[in-house]
């Protein structure tokens, strides 16, 4: 549990990390699935927790951030080819035909490669270093959301799966241990108060979606810039 950050620790968490260093750990020496998806809803550090996870099993990896285009991924796995990529926040790739190609062809054996995974980029640019590379690592792909599609779907089959659901009493768990982060809120006193606050607001699902790490940060700079009305600011 140390290795996880304090402002997200909680036994709902600790579970979720297990279980993602337990499918890395399937993940690596697997002949057959090369990448793992790691979906949940937004603003619950999914970044810091599969980092975590990562760097405890003592991984080569590269870090790929959001808004990456087709060819920076490419050229990311062909700069890094026995490394494991890690894209984050990568929504976006999934709705580009081109980088759905990349992604099939780095986790779907090819052909003469012994179990490796070639891709090439057909293009005179002078933008591409190199025409082609047979991918050995593995793809992790963090998103928020699972687009629906014929192709998504087909790179899916090819990947483990991993969904991060909240329910509301888990909500209301994770946001009361973050509220404890000396780090992240130096009043305690306040960001406790804040977390109680928007907790003991949660009747159903629908409301527990709508609230994340990021909107206890948000309600805990509304108290601190407005004392006196922060409640009626926050609702």
């Amino acid at each position: 549990v140390n290795r996880i950050p304090h402002r997200v620790r909680g036994s709902v968490l600790v579970k979720h990390v297990s279980n993602i260093e337990k499918l890395l750990k399937t993940l690596m020496p697997s002949e057959t699935f090369h990448a793992l998806v790691v979906a949940s809803p937004p603003g619950w550090a999914k970044s810091t927790t599969i980092d975590a996870a990562i760097q405890h099993l003592g991984l080569e990896h590269y870090a790929v951030g959001a808004y990456t285009t087709p060819l920076a991924l490419y050229h990311a796995l062909c700069d890094h080819p026995d490394k494991v990529i890690v894209l984050d926040d990568c929504a976006g790739l999934f709705s580009d035909a081109r980088a759905m190609a990349i992604l099939k062809a780095a986790t779907w054996p090819s052909a003469g490669t012994s179990g490796g995974r070639r891709i090439a980029w057909s293009s005179t640019s002078d933008k591409v270093q190199q025409g082609e590379t047979v991918f050995l690592g593995k793809i992790v792909l963090l998103t928020n959301v699972i687009p629906a599609g014929k192709e998504v779907q087909a790179f899916f089959s090819r990947t483990l799966l991993y969904r991060i659901r909240f329910t509301a009493p888990d909500v209301k768990e994770l946001l009361l241990a973050a509220a404890k982060s000396e780090r992240h809120f130096p009043d305690l006193a306040a960001s406790a108060e804040v977390a109680e606050f928007m907790t003991s607001r949660l009747a159903d699902e629908c409301e527990a979606d709508e609230l994340s790490l990021r909107t206890l940060q948000m309600g805990y700079e509304v108290r601190a810039a407005n004392p006196e009305d922060w409640r009626d600011l926050l609702s």
